[in-house]
């Protein structure tokens, strides 16, 4: 009932960083990608002046996931709910939005001191 793919909103401040998914998505920030809910995967922010940043996001059972598969199975019985819990639909990505602070390079050589 949910589908197999959500958007998966992007932020970082500030905004205009390269994005990089381990699943081989590209985009650059501020974006909105439609991604498969049932699989996690690395994100990877780089900006000109920046720490190249890594993010890990997570596939997990949801909320509004367990209420889909429930509902799923009243109406589709057995076929559908099990549909749903093969196809990922019953998960969540987390975190989203993935929301990324980046760090400037000054900042790092100044706490290495």
């Amino acid at each position: 009932m949910r589908g197999t793919h959500a958007p998966f909103r992007i932020l970082s401040n500030p905004d205009g960083a390269a994005v990089a998914l381990s699943s081989g998505e590209t985009c650059v920030t501020p974006c909105t990608l439609d991604l498969p809910r049932g699989t996690g995967f690395k994100v990877r922010l780089t900006k000109q002046g920046y720490v190249t940043t890594t993010v890990e996001v997570v596939s997990k059972g949801s909320g509004a996931g367990v209420v889909g598969l429930l509902s799923n199975g009243m109406i589709g019985g057995l076929v559908g709910a099990s549909v749903d819990a093969g196809s990922g639909a019953m998960r969540s990505l987390s975190p989203n939005p993935l929301v990324v602070t980046l760090q400037a390079e000054a900042q790092v050589s100044d706490q290495a001191k």
